[in-house]
């Protein structure tokens, strides 16, 4: 703890023989804090070496003088650079391995550490959420519900035994009341069971499964073709058979990328093309926006 300060001794001004005045007063205090604060920037410790040697190196990592999995200068190097020893460079080294910035190889050097591009999150959305976004009202009307034999490879990819039924749902997807799309959705019985004809009318599967029996849909793989139209798609689309519409396949997931739902859309391509935005990164071109644009 900091000593009081004294100041016993200088209650007369010896000097001129006087009692103490304020402008004396004054002087000596004024002394007393000049003093206090040159202490105080004494006791201010320059950066040790090893820090400066790291500080460097991080600026020039981070600068991008460096690439992934490029070699830093030698230890030698570094040494005549700074003019440090090998123990201050190899501290420097250890705390940007510990930041997981560099990886070192014995008997070869120290290389900067690659980081993964962390891709742009995409939002998997339902249909009442794109026709909402296109300013439009989105109502469905449904043609067929129940329990039914599916093909194989549906099974397979719901992760069902072949021998069991699924839940079938075919609707003729609307915006403004007219006919946007046509799906298949299949789902196996467990989340098939929480679903109701009459509500699947004016709500999405997202908004029954997620808000109504809190079942997450965290991730979806889509594959899309261009196709002609299959006989019962052109007719409930009011489109010729000869029509190509956009084919998607869409399959969807909760956690434990445990599947939900396999869906087949069919968009009047006269109806609704898809967009996509893609951004330049490090790998390559990284999807941030893939979304449906709906044509009034």
């Amino acid at each position: 703890m900091p000593q009081p300060i004294r100041l016993t001794g200088f209650l007369h001004d010896k000097d001129f023989g006087n009692p103490f005045s304020i402008k004396t007063f004054a002087l000596v205090i004024t002394s007393i804090f000049n003093f206090i604060s040159s202490t105080q920037q004494m006791e201010v410790l320059p950066q040790a070496r090893h820090e400066q040697v790291a500080d460097w190196l991080r600026n020039q990592i981070s600068s991008g003088l460096f690439a992934a999995n490029a070699q830093l200068p030698s230890e030698s190097e570094i040494c005549r650079r700074f003019d440090v020893s090998r123990v201050t460079v190899r501290h420097a080294l250890r705390t940007l391995e510990n930041e997981s910035l560099i990886y070192r190889r014995q008997g070869v050097g120290s290389f900067v550490k690659p980081h993964p591009v962390r891709q742009p999150l995409m939002r998997v959305t339902d249909f009442a959420e794109d026709m909402a976004a296109a300013g439009m009202r989105a109502s469905s009307r449904v043609l067929r519900f129940g329990r039914e034999k599916p093909p194989i490879e549906i099974s397979q990819t719901l992760q069902q035994d072949t021998a069991n039924d699924l839940v079938r749902l075919d609707r003729i997807r609307l915006g403004d009341n007219r006919p946007i799309a046509f799906d298949t959705t299949w789902l196996p019985l467990m989340y098939g069971q929480f679903l109701d004809q009459k509500a699947l009318e004016t709500r999405t599967l997202f908004q029954i499964l997620e808000e109504q029996y809190g079942i997450e849909v965290v991730s979806g793989r889509y594959q899309i073709e261009a196709i002609f139209t299959p006989p019962a798609v052109a007719r409930h689309l009011k489109i010729p058979e000869s029509h190509p519409v956009l084919y998607i396949r869409r399959t969807v997931f909760t956690h434990s990328e445990k599947p939900v739902y396999v869906q087949d859309r069919f968009y009047n391509n006269k109806e609704v093309a898809y967009c996509m935005l893609l951004e330049r990164v490090q790998s390559g071109l990284a999807v941030q926006e893939f979304q449906p644009l709906f044509k009034q």
